[in-house]
């Protein structure tokens, strides 16, 4: 199959820029579609496949918005990404616009091409790899129609159990042979299921038969009369991981023959001559009477030389005395488990050699003076046929068995995927990947260890399959000591243990967008199953990449979002966070009757610093009043830049004498700190912090924040550098 290239479309609708981004995608491994305008953009992609779009925004009769929700509202291009390529609209309302289209980036004109190239080339390698898994997916299939068509066309009756005795894979004739109703043809049925209509039918004669069906430690096959009139061959064969094939052939006929055989034997003497079975017949002291040209080819005696002599000449002298005790109770009681039959015993030849046969015995002439016509047939090469055929039953098993783990596991990465794709914190991701990662990684059990953002070692982030506390690095694990170098190695390391109690462990390193994410950490959990890693082989790669490229996904919309709600000046949030977020912490804490402190801070005579050294040296001080805000607020407090030198501090399940004492912490340590800028001290800094609390200074944000303001607007005219709060 000729592979294709994956398509770019650019759409701009000035030529120049046109030939501008097809030279700067030039060297892509991609395809190049150019489109100059929204129209022929929306046709190209009603025709193609695309795997990314460059789109400028302002273009006539259509511009980049409509295009792109046009695109997000058709099937063929919903899942496409889209980039804004613009040098107009970059304000933040037009961006949240963009990002409300459909747009996953900006990218602003004039375009720097290595930022372009290294965004697309993510892009582009994340459509390579959807179109690799959808390719595994289909292969999957056309094995599994592959295998369902085999077994449809071979002429036995299969059926394949599980450990719990459970149906997993059949053919029609497995359903056909002994009539089972159509309505248990299902996966999960269980054996005694079947077993029970068996019952109910009268069809199993004792309980050894029902034994011999769930035998999962020897193989096993005897013949089975039906109801129906059927004669089954049944053979059971147990599978190396657990479970039993069971195979269904009908010999109806073949023993009805045979039958036949053994009851007209006195009158068929006339074509013993050309019989390839030998045919013996003997007297009630067992003696040969008739001996067939094919005994004599098969034991190596002449005719003349059995005739008269004892059978037992010609059986290992082990089973003489078996035979004439089988004689004598047969005289005796007109009953033996050997007449009627057919049973495989071991034949002596003239020179020695033992061989397998067939043995079909019948009984004949007067109760007692009995006859014995035995019809025998060398099996050798049967055996051998019987051999090489449970080697090829034992193959099948072990394939079926590594073609349902590997579906399974391709099953359970999809699944997988779909819910990573649907998560929108690393939190609810991680959540997802640890209950994914302890169902493909059965046996073992594991950590994530993620790299934080701003740098530092691996954090335990995640864990399954563990009694212990989690701790990172394990006594047998090597990396602990040179993470960083094997952080740079990306195939890992496995520790090997020094004794048969010590479980194996397994590092892979996690990397996306040319940095390190992590390691994905496996340990057995039974040091005496030395072969769960080994199962994982070829898993591991898998897997990391799906993980691999959720975590960057993740981590590149955390940073977007994080980008969207930050001040970039402090770090803070932003005064539209504030407003979203302050109307449901308070709507939260009503309802849960907790407290919830409101703190407006601003810094004293700030003009000062701008007028004296300048805004740069603001700019300085107002960073570090919020790092200081930062570091002394819990996780659960919200610290927003209100606006100029206005900060704003929510506090939740904090009460008004809890809030102010905080803000007096705060307080002082910002007097504390000392500020230098271009090696000039900016002196010391103070602030004014007004406090409000919810309920008794208002029930809504805008009440909170209102008092709180007054408050600060108290403490400036008290003389600043203090906190106040508003009175009840």
């Amino acid at each position: 199959m000729v592979e294709t290239l994956p398509k770019i479309l650019v759409v701009d609708d000035v030529a120049a820029n046109r030939v501008a981004m097809r030279s700067l995608l030039a060297k892509m491994d991609a395809e190049i579609l150019i489109a100059a305008s929204g129209n022929e953009a929306l046709s190209l992609a009603l025709d193609h496949d695309l795997a990314v779009v460059l789109l400028d925004i302002q273009m006539p009769d259509m511009d980049g918005f409509e295009v792109a929700e046009w695109l997000r509202g058709e099937e063929r291009s919903r899942e496409v990404p889209i980039l804004f390529v613009t040098a107009a609209f970059k304000d933040e309302f037009h961006r949240l616009q963009g990002y409300q289209s459909g747009a996953m980036d900006y990218i602003e004109k004039p375009v720097d091409g290595r930022i372009l190239r290294s965004k697309v080339s993510l892009l582009l390698e994340l459509y390579n790899r959807r179109q690799a898994l959808k390719q595994s997916n289909q292969a999957l299939v056309e094995r599994t129609v592959l295998l369902q068509t085999t077994l449809e066309n071979i002429r036995h009756g299969l059926g394949v159990f599980d450990e719990r005795s459970r149906l997993r894979i059949w053919n029609d004739r497995f359903f056909e042979y002994p009539d089972y109703p159509l309505t248990l043809a299902k996966p999960g049925t269980a054996l005694t299921e079947l077993l029970a209509i068996h019952q109910q039918r009268g069809e199993l004669s004792s309980h050894a038969i029902q034994q011999r069906l769930t035998n999962q430690a020897q193989p096993q096959r005897f013949d089975w009369p039906l109801r129906n009139g059927r004669i089954l061959d049944v053979k059971s064969n147990p599978m190396p991981d657990g479970g039993v094939v069971v195979s269904f052939t009908d010999v109806t006929e073949q023993r009805r023959d045979e039958a036949s055989v053994r009851e007209n034997a006195s009158r068929l003497a006339a074509v013993n001559a050309t019989a390839h079975d030998g045919i013996i017949t003997i007297n009630h002291r067992g003696q040969v009477q008739e001996w067939n040209p094919a005994a004599e080819q098969m034991f190596g005696y002449t005719a003349q030389e059995m005739r008269g002599a004892p059978l037992t000449k010609i059986m290992p002298e082990r089973f003489h005395q078996p035979h004439a005790e089988g004689i004598t109770h047969y005289l005796a009681s007109g009953q033996s488990e050997w007449v009627g039959k057919t049973r495989e015993r071991v034949g002596l030849r003239r020179n020695g050699e033992e061989f397998p046969v067939e043995l079909s015995l019948a009984a004949w002439g007067a109760a007692d003076q009995p006859c014995f016509t035995a019809i025998l047939r060398d099996v050798t090469e049967r055996k051998c046929q019987e051999e090489l055929l449970t080697q090829l039953n034992q193959r099948l098993g072990d394939s079926l068995v590594k073609l349902q783990r590997h579906h399974r596991e391709l099953l359970q990465i999809s699944r997988m995927n779909d819910c990573l794709q649907s998560c929108l914190t690393m939190e609810e991701a991680i959540q997802v990947m640890e209950e994914s990662l302890a169902n493909l990684f059965d046996g073992m059990v594991g950590m994530l260890l993620l790299t934080p953002v701003d740098g530092g070692l691996p954090e335990i982030s995640g864990c399954w399959g563990m009694q212990e506390e989690p701790s990172f690095p394990p006594a047998i694990c090597t990396v602990g000591d040179q993470w960083q170098h094997q952080a740079a190695r990306r195939e890992g390391c496995c520790g090997f243990a020094t004794d048969e109690k010590t479980p194996l462990c397994y590092c892979l390193p996690l990397w996306g967008q040319g940095q390190s994410l992590g390691f994905l950490h496996l340990r057995e959990l039974d040091p005496a199953q030395r072969d769960a890693l080994a199962r994982t082989e070829g898993l591991t790669t898998t897997v990391r990449e799906a993980v691999e490229l959720s975590l960057a996904n993740l981590r590149m919309r955390e940073k977007l979002r994080d980008q969207a709600v930050r001040d970039v000046l402090t770090g803070l949030f932003n005064r539209r966070y504030l407003d979203e977020t302050l109307p449901r912490e308070i709507s939260r804490s009503t309802r849960l009757q907790q407290p919830l402190a409101v703190a407006m801070l601003d810094v004293d005579h700030f003009k000062r610093f701008n007028d004296t050294f300048g805004h740069e040296a603001g700019d300085r001080v107002l960073r570090e009043v919020a790092t200081l805000l930062k570091s002394r607020l819990r996780k659960s407090d919200l610290a927003c830049r209100y606006g100029g030198e206005e900060l704003t501090v929510v506090m939740p399940s904090l009460d008004i004498h809890a809030a102010r004492e905080r803000m007096e912490s705060i307080r002082q340590g910002i007097k504390e700190i000392s500020i230098e800028h271009n090696g000039v001290a900016l002196g010391q800094v103070t602030i004014s912090i007004g406090v409000a609390a919810l309920p008794q200074h208002g029930s809504s944000g805008e009440e909170l924040l209102q008092k709180a303001d007054k408050a600060l607007y108290t403490a400036k005219q008290a003389g600043r550098d203090r906190v106040i709060v508003h009175p009840e």
